[in-house]
């Protein structure tokens, strides 16, 4: 059970709450669901909590839920991880489980589990769809958010594909085995956020509100990142300037919007949305930019 205050989620000031109803969000790298709450699946952990650059850490979870702007306090949060980043070339599985365990606090979501698949072979084939199957339909997300399917990253790649056909498996109610005794569910929304490789996005979440703590969560995993007192094979995340390369792609992407920081969502299909005005909060070029009082 979740402590009340202590696993609310902040409210963040970029979507409309209208753009996500009440439910679940997750994710998957670590996918990651939302009924509003949600679920957000990850490769790994490490992927869940700065959803860039695709390392073991689940940078990737922690962005989707600082990137979701006005979530209700009753909305939940969830992570899946889909491995324990065994492979990762910095630190160790010991060291990786308690820097998971220090961001998911920080984060304050409301459940993360881990499905054990292999680290390096994430595969959408018939054993994982349906282990993640029962976390859909045990969990009833609204919205899941995942890994970019077509990342350059192999796990990350295989996590989005084996989101995006278990989403769907998960409403096939004799799916697997045609038992009759499966709980049917299909969430209404599939996100993809970006990881290595950029897309064009089709919606910037602002998150120029939560970036500082965003920084916080990532530095959590200090041990995959730029450490001159630490040793560990060089990869692509622990380079100096990586955490530089993060920002700038944030304000690339905040300035297209008209706001300072910004992460990318790809949605499958066209979510429904009740009024499309108040999703934007981006304040175009005026020199006397409307008050907040004022309508838009």
């Amino acid at each position: 059970k979740c402590r009340s205050r202590q696993h609310e989620l902040p409210r963040s000031t970029t979507l409309k709450r209208s753009f996500f109803p009440p439910g679940r969000l997750w994710r998957s790298q670590s996918p990651t669901f939302a009924r509003a709450h949600g679920v957000r699946s990850a490769a790994r952990s490490t992927g869940a909590s700065g959803s860039m650059g695709g390392n073991r850490v689940q940078l990737a979870k922690e962005v989707t839920r600082l990137a979701i702007r006005r979530l209700l306090p009753h909305d939940k949060v969830g992570i899946v991880d889909l491995t324990r980043g065994e492979l990762s070339s910095r630190g160790t599985p010991q060291l990786r489980a308690q820097e998971t365990a220090r961001a998911t606090e920080m984060l304050g979501v409301h459940w993360r589990s881990c499905l054990d698949m292999k680290d390096g072979s994430v595969r959408d084939d018939d054993e994982s769809r349906a282990a993640l199957v029962e976390v859909m339909r045990s969990t009833r997300p609204r919205v899941v958010l995942a890994p970019w399917k077509d990342d350059l990253h192999p796990d990350h790649a295989g996590a989005g594909l084996l989101a995006y056909r278990s989403l769907y498996l998960g409403g096939v109610r004799l799916y697997p085995g045609g038992e009759t005794t499966h709980r049917q569910h299909r969430a209404a929304t599939l996100g993809y956020y970006m990881c290595h490789t950029p897309f064009e996005p089709s919606v910037v979440v602002d998150v120029t509100s939560h970036w500082n703590r965003k920084l916080e969560v990532v530095n959590c995993y200090r041990s995959q990142f730029h450490d001159p007192d630490q040793d560990g094979a060089p990869t692509k995340i622990s380079a100096p300037g990586f955490m530089a390369t993060v920002e700038g792609r944030a304000r690339t992407l905040g300035s297209r919007a008209g706001v300072e920081l910004g992460d990318a969502i790809f949605w499958q299909d066209p979510p429904a949305v009740a009024n499309p005005v108040d999703m934007i909060v981006g304040e175009g070029l005026s020199p006397d930019p409307p008050s907040k009082s004022e309508p838009r």
